[in-house]
Formats: structure tokens, sequence, C-alpha cells
């Protein structure tokens, strides 16, 4: 879904927010008709209140508290951290104790 809608963000936001509703319009079995032409206005308006939407949401999702906090720990630069001190030796701190338990349990099965 994500490769068809372009980006994640519009292939979630089609999950939350569905896509907008538009009349049915000619195909190759009918032809259109002055009804499909007067309906266009309408399906504009819809497209352009479910965009309306979508940038809503977008933009909430950037206000967000839990978005503000992983844009900071990801970084401003590539091979840059945007960690605090604390939490860098708290990443280091679990990274060596799972070693530390990988190590060991290798050595337990070989025992």
């Amino acid at each position: 879904m994500r490769r068809e809608a372009g980006h994640v963000f519009i292939a979630n936001a089609i999950w939350t927010l569905g896509l907008p509703r538009l009349p049915p319009f000619a195909t190759e079995q009918r032809p259109p008709s002055a009804t499909d032409l007067e309906a266009v206005p309408e399906a504009i308006q819809s497209v352009l209140e479910w965009l309306d939407r979508i940038a809503s949401a977008l933009l909430n999702h950037h206000t967000a508290k839990e978005y503000e906090e992983a844009l900071r720990k990801s970084g401003v630069a590539h091979g840059e951290t945007g960690l605090f001190a604390t939490e860098q030796k708290t990443r280091a701190a679990i990274r060596n104790a799972r070693f530390d338990m990988r190590i060991a349990t290798e050595l337990a099965t070989k025992l």
C-alpha cells in the first residue's frame, strides 16, 4: 500500500481517514452523461476537503511530543546522535548487557 500511495504517511492517513467519496463516473460500458459533469465540482470539493484533512493530520503528527522527541533523538546530521549523554550511556549499557548475555548463552550451550 505504501508503494501505491507514494509515502508511508499517506498510506497511514488512508488507513485512518479513508479515501474521499467520489460519485461513479463514466466507464467503458457507460458513456458520460450530464449528471456525470454536474458531479465533477462536488467530486473536486470532496477531494480538496480530504486533502485538507490529510494536511491537518500531518501537521498534528509533526507537532506531537512523541514526534519531536523522536526527531531530537535521531540527530541532525548523518553519524551524529541527538541523544543526551545519559541516554547514550544507558544505550551503551543495555547494548553491553545484551552482548554479555549472548556470550553467556553461547558458553552455557558449550558446557
